[in-house]
């Protein structure tokens, strides 16, 4: 699909044109309106078309990545910010007790994962030392008399 200006989106000109054909305006005003090219509107509105989402089916669902994010952000008030690869095994871990299935092997999600999870919550964060528990072995044994020392 040809851009005929700079900035515009022949995709989304697709996907408002398709609607309004629907309810009743003409193909050629709709042409004029959105400045697309008629053969693809035609491929659009006719029953060939299939628009199918990109990638596979995600992990989580919308209320599955919330509690993540709280848990996430509770762990970093806390001042233990969740491993890398803390986040994958509790990840597993809600999915076992929810009892759903997905693509992932184990119900481990893969290494692209996390970065696509962190993408859209740049306000989130994880350690990246080489521990895989949340606190090492000796932050977790310092006691009141070892910092007052």
């Amino acid at each position: 699909m040809h851009r005929d200006r700079k900035g515009s989106n022949p995709i989304a000109h697709l996907r408002a044109a398709v609607p309004e054909i629907q309810w009743g305006i003409a193909k050629k005003v709709a042409l004029k309106k959105y400045t697309i090219p008629r053969s693809n509107l035609r491929f659009h509105i006719s029953n060939k078309f299939l628009e199918f989402p990109m990638g596979p089916p995600p992990v989580l669902i919308e209320d599955e990545e919330q509690v993540l994010v709280k848990w996430t952000t509770d762990c970093s008030q806390e001042g233990f910010s969740p491993r890398k690869c803390s986040v994958p095994l509790f990840v597993k871990e809600f999915l076992i007790v929810n009892l759903r299935k997905t693509l992932c092997k184990y119900s481990i999600p893969e290494n692209g994962w996390l970065q696509a999870f962190l993408r859209p919550y740049p306000e989130l964060s994880t350690c990246t030392s080489g521990s895989d528990s949340i606190t090492s072995s000796t932050s977790a044994t310092v006691g009141d008399a070892d910092i007052r020392k």
